[in-house]
């Protein structure tokens, strides 16, 4: 007990900083709607599983509280702790690191959790953030194992086992370790330790590799293609055939909506000529470097200032201080490897900013030495940062920034949806009617907001997911009449079914409206739209 008064005593700042950022993470959780991707993952706790279509286990058990207790909080609660847990693995490496110097170990904190990218750790249902503490745990005992105890190699592979559970960008951490050995500590290949841990390892991710191939290695080619931007795997047949001629009144619903409806926006054309296919790597390469330096937040401000200072005075070799450190190079190694296989792969498909999140950990601890001169700065420039996070939460559920509709992604995923979502139950019990979405969002959202009712994503309209997994859509369950939630326009037209209503659903300047178009009705125009949706009611043409 006395040790553990003598440690927070010694760390005020550390233990500070991570009180109030539980604070934040609980608020935000506790203030935060679901997101579309959000309820999808806490969906998968009712049919926990050692995969999934779309990544493996982890998040979903990330979220298991959520089985218990339906609401946002709660599947968040465990990605909270995931992220007080990695917390404490920062401040634990940077003790090794930098012999318990408390400025370095506040600076390394604050670069790893106050960026952007640190603070919504802990805020949203991700895969990235139980993934970014088992990194961050591997990261740990390689440091023990390197320079204390190869014993330790164990415990390394077993993180490196349940990482592999929670994102397969894991690979990169052996990659990372490979590239140390090579060319730092060749006699790493020889550590009989480090070979015991890759076998456990194996044995912790061998459970989804075996659930995959019960289901054709389906989240293997899914990852692959998302990844590397290559062909898509085919969806799976819709049940029903689709409508070659409209009927009258379905020609009628369609062009009194299309009234409403904006131009589609014309899509540029991909690259053809060498020249203009190089113009396009070279430009998704910036792009994500430049979306690295904004996940820092202002943060980046202060090390292009300190980098330029430094090249003025002639001081280059300030910015490489952190090599004085013991241990360096492994994180180095650990930090290089993950920037630089997502710039390559940024030159032949789109990167998005959070897929290199791992390696902010060894860069804050890289950086902690250069920075911790501009102490006071990076508080304040954390204290942005804080406050900016908290002024889009706000706004998230409010709308109230000038933003436009394309920049203010969460509020689009998260408002309207309660409200469309309890309108559609209506029509379902006014009907008794079947629901079905498009796509595994709004499945996701729906099943989410009408509990207990069975919700299926219809196949072959969009991409497949878990929903399409899990349920095969049988024409017993479509029934007589359905209800399809959708978002492309104009609905898709079934054969043996009339399309009879169609309802849009929008959230205008944060407000939900609802319109039929049943009638010559008059539609105020919306100044602000953050998204909209359609609900189509479809009736067997027998009955």
């Amino acid at each position: 007990m006395k040790t553990l008064f003598y440690k927070l005593k010694t760390q005020k700042l550390p233990v500070l900083i991570s009180l109030i950022l539980t604070g934040f993470w609980g608020f935000s959780g506790l203030y935060l709607p679901f997101t579309t991707d959000e309820a999808y993952y806490a969906g998968w706790t009712q049919n926990l599983s050692f995969g999934y279509f779309d990544h493996p286990p982890m998040v979903a058990y990330s979220a298991i509280f959520y089985r218990l207790i339906p609401y946002a909080f709660a599947a968040r609660l465990g990605i909270l702790l995931c992220a007080l847990g990695t917390l404490y693995l920062v401040v634990k490496i940077s003790s090794h690191l930098f012999q318990n110097d408390k400025k370095l170990i506040t600076t390394a904190l604050l670069l790893s959790s106050t960026t952007f990218l640190g603070l919504g750790m802990g805020m949203l249902l991700t895969p990235d953030t139980p993934f970014i503490f088992f990194w961050t745990l591997c990261l740990f005992f390689s440091v023990l194992a390197a320079h204390k105890n190869p014993r330790y190699w164990i415990f390394w592979g077993l993180s490196l086992g349940f990482g592999f559970l929670a994102k397969y960008t894991m690979v990169l951490m052996p990659m990372s370790l490979g590239f140390y050995a090579l060319f730092y500590h060749r006699s790493l290949f020889k550590e009989k330790w480090l070979y015991a841990g890759l076998v456990g390892a194996l044995l912790i991710f061998s459970t989804n590799f075996f659930w995959n191939y019960k289901h054709d290695f389906v989240s293997y080619r899914f990852q692959l293609r998302h990844g590397f931007a290559l062909p898509k795997d085919s969806a799976p047949p819709s049940p029903l055939d689709l409508k070659k001629t409209a009927s009258p009144t379905e020609k009628f619903l369609i062009s009194q909506a299309q009234n409403h409806e904006a131009p589609p926006k014309i899509r540029p054309e991909p690259p053809t000529t060498l020249l203009s296919k190089i113009q396009a790597s070279l430009k998704r390469l910036t792009d994500f470097i430049g979306s690295q330096f904004a996940l820092m937040g202002f943060f980046s401000l202060i090390l292009i200032a300190t980098i330029m200072q430094s090249l003025r005075k002639r001081q280059a070799k300030f910015l490489m201080s952190f090599m004085a450190y013991p241990r360096s190079k492994l994180i180095f190694s650990f930090t290089l490897i993950p920037f630089a296989f997502f710039s390559v792969i940024s030159l032949f498909a789109k990167i998005e900013p959070n897929w290199s999140a791992m390696g902010f950990i060894g860069l804050a601890l890289l950086l902690a030495p250069v920075l911790a001169p501009k102490l006071n700065w990076l508080k304040v420039a954390a204290l942005i940062n804080v406050l900016i996070v908290i002024l889009l939460i706000i706004h998230t559920r409010h709308a109230f920034l000038p933003l436009r509709s394309g920049q203010d992604r969460l509020s689009r995923e998260v408002l309207g949806y309660q409200d469309g979502s309890q309108f559609t139950a209506d029509l379902a019990q006014k009907y008794s009617a079947n629901i079905f979405a498009e796509t595994y969002q709004l499945t996701a959202l729906l099943r989410h907001y009408i509990p207990g009712s069975l919700i299926y994503q219809w196949p072959g309209l969009t991409r497949p997911s878990q929903f399409t997994l899990d349920n095969k859509v049988t024409t017993q369950m479509i029934g007589a009449n359905f209800l399809l939630a959708h978002n492309q326009f104009p609905p898709p037209l079934f054969s043996g079914f009339t399309l009879a209503e169609l309802w849009r659903i929008e959230v205008c300047q944060g407000q939900t409206r609802i319109f039929t178009f049943d009638s010559h009705e008059e539609v105020a125009k919306c100044k602000k739209l953050l998204h909209r949706w359609y609900l189509s009611f479809y009736q067997n043409e027998v009955h």
